[in-house]
């Protein structure tokens, strides 16, 4: 009986098999938690070009400029953005001010001149399925307010 107490052999193995779980959970978790930010940066950066396009006024050749913002998303997401979960809204309105306050503006991007607000929204689902047992769904947004061109 001594002698198999004093036998350390397999130590290793079962001194990772009780930490081995944690440690790939929180690995799994960091690579949740990266994914999720790089999709937040890529529809934050979509927006923003967006906004700069629409200030133009100018709409590629058959296309809209909401069909423009979601081929952007698609384009800087490298396929990981479903781009038919994305919500775009675009308002426009008469100044800063206006563009601030609830039902100020109208629906569109408006015209010369006019101040436009570009929001778009989605739930990120995640890499695996342990994002959505332990967050649920994750929902995340952008947007940019900027005044268009006199054109």
């Amino acid at each position: 009986m001594k002698r198999m107490l004093k036998n350390t052999d397999g130590t290793a193995a079962i001194e990772f098999a009780a930490s081995g779980f944690a440690l790939v959970t929180v690995f799994v978790m960091l690579l949740e938690a990266a994914s999720m930010y790089f999709a937040q940066g890529v529809l934050e950066s979509a927006v923003d070009r967006a906004a700069r396009f629409a200030v133009t006024g100018t709409a590629p050749t058959g296309m809209t400029r909401e069909e423009r913002l979601l081929e952007l998303v698609s384009g800087m997401s490298l396929g990981m953005i479903d781009t038919s979960g994305v919500q775009i809204q675009t308002s426009s309105y008469t100044s800063y001010q206006a563009a601030g306050t609830a039902g100020a503006g109208s629906a569109g991007l408006g015209g010369s001149g006019d101040v436009l607000k570009i929001e778009a929204a989605m739930t990120w689902p995640g890499l695996t399925p342990l994002m959505q047992v332990v967050t649920g769904a994750v929902h995340l947004g952008a947007s940019a307010v900027v005044r268009a061109e006199r054109y």
